[in-house]
């Protein structure tokens, strides 16, 4: 549907090369890994597709619009959700406290939904340019190096609390 579109996946830096051995078959023709670049994949790519985690908030820091996407065991997806009271599950939305980019979560990270966010990212300029402003503002929020332990310790705080991030009553920024 885009054939001008390279896509690219960067390999996890602490994961072995051998856990991709069995994946490649699976991927679509012309999906190419790119080992030991990631940060120079983030920077270069006109959109990320991103796991929830730290990641998130290295994608926000190269200002790179993206998707979350999250997608566990429907045991533990059931278990998390009764203990943690987020309304967001990507350190960039929580650290926000509100929705900065795009969260497909369990049954909503199917490969429909994931083309159509990609491809609203890619080709609506306004969301784009919209986008990038909220990941500047984020940007901001975690000010100098160490922002993922901030991030990590204001998320710790809101679960203690039992504060969601979007409560008036509790100022995250």
């Amino acid at each position: 549907q885009l054939p001008d579109t390279r896509f690219l996946i960067a390999q996890a830096p602490d994961l072995p090369p051998e856990v991709y051995t069995g994946l490649r078959s699976t991927w679509p023709r012309g999906v190419q890994l790119l080992p030991d670049h990631h940060y120079a994949l983030m920077n270069h790519a006109a959109a990320l597709v991103v796991a929830s985690g730290t990641a998130t908030l290295e994608a926000a820091i190269f200002g790179t619009p993206f998707v979350i996407v999250y997608k566990v065991s429907p045991l533990t997806w059931l278990v998390a959700r009764r203990l943690v009271k987020l309304p967001y599950i990507g350190l960039v939305n929580v650290v926000a406290g509100r929705r900065v980019v795009p969260e497909l979560l369990q049954g909503d990270f199917t490969a429909g939904n994931l083309s159509r966010t990609v491809r609203a990212l890619l080709e609506d300029e306004a969301l784009r340019r919209q986008m990038r402003a909220n990941l500047l503002d984020v940007r901001r929020q975690l000010g100098r190096p160490g922002a993922a332990g901030r991030a990590a310790e204001l998320a710790l705080d809101l679960l203690k609390s039992g504060n969601s991030a979007g409560n008036p009553e509790r100022d995250v920024t």
